[in-house]
């Protein structure tokens, strides 16, 4: 995911764009417990 990151930050996506794309991986990743 960090590289794909990093070629949507070079290729021009705004930090709006990717502010998406960690929320939308994170909503994916497992949680801690508690």
């Amino acid at each position: 995911m960090l590289h794909g990151l990093a070629v949507q930050a070079r290729d021009g996506a705004t930090t709006e764009e990717l502010q998406a794309i960690i929320e939308s991986a994170m909503l994916g990743a497992p949680r801690a417990d508690p």
